[in-house]
Parts: C-alpha cells; structure tokens; sequence
C-alpha cells in the first residue's frame, strides 16, 4: 500500500494537522480480520513547547514525490483490507486542549468550552477510503 505525494508542492501534511495513517489488516476465509495482524504507518508532524521553545518530536511528512510505503506480510492469508484513516484535530485533542484543560477549574465555563472542543477534536476522524485486495 503505497501513497506519493503529488502536485502538492509542499510537505504533506502541511503542518502538524493532520495526522494521517496507512493502515491495514489482514483477513480470514470469512471476511473477518485476523488478530494481530494489523500494521500502520504514521504520516504526521509532531511537536510540543518546552523550556520556552518548540521542539519537533517527529517528522514523517512526505516531501514533494515522496512515497510512503505500508507492508502487509500475507503468511497463508489471501485477503486484505487497507484504508487512509485521517485526524484532522489529532495535535488539537492530544497537546492543546489537554494543556489548556489541566489549568482550569472543572464545572467552570472556559472548562465546559474547551471540553466540548476537545470531545469535537476526538470526533473528527475519519476514513478517506477503504479498500480490500486479493493476494495476488
């Protein structure tokens, strides 16, 4: 399962949103997924503020024509399914919410705002497509 950037003309993703991943599973004679079989491929620019500075975590973007590549091992399976899962608010929910949450009084307004904001973060995922191949 491959993904390539082009006609971008800039890293991709752009910044630390979103969060994409390449996922994909293996499954059975039956249609169902086969356990622990899973694998991903993270696409994402991580980063956080310490020490009054921005630090980068990790930096997986794809440059311009570059390819980012998921590898499935079939072993005895023939049956796969693949998807783009994307987390448009994944920096949102998990650095500025959390944050900004830690230093308010719960039950208080700005509270009951930012936690509305961060359940919406959390919610915002979704699958830019599905697909099952054949071995083949």
């Amino acid at each position: 399962f491959s993904l390539t950037n082009t006609g971008v003309g800039h890293a991709f993703p752009t910044y630390v949103i979103p969060r994409v991943e390449m996922r994909g599973v293996l499954l059975d004679a039956a249609g169902y997924e086969v356990p622990d079989s899973a694998v991903q491929h993270v696409i994402v620019r991580e980063v956080s503020y310490s020490g009054g500075g921005w630090i980068e975590r990790r930096d997986s973007r794809l440059l311009p024509g570059g390819t980012a590549t998921l590898t499935l091992p079939w072993l005895n399976y023939t049956r796969a399914r693949l998807w783009l899962e994307v987390f448009p608010d994944h920096y949102y929910d998990t650095q500025v919410y959390d944050a900004l949450l830690a230093g308010l009084v719960p039950g208080s307004p700005a509270f009951d705002l930012i936690s509305r904001a961060d359940r919406a973060a959390q919610a915002s995922s979704f699958r830019l497509f599905v697909t099952e191949v054949e071995r083949p």
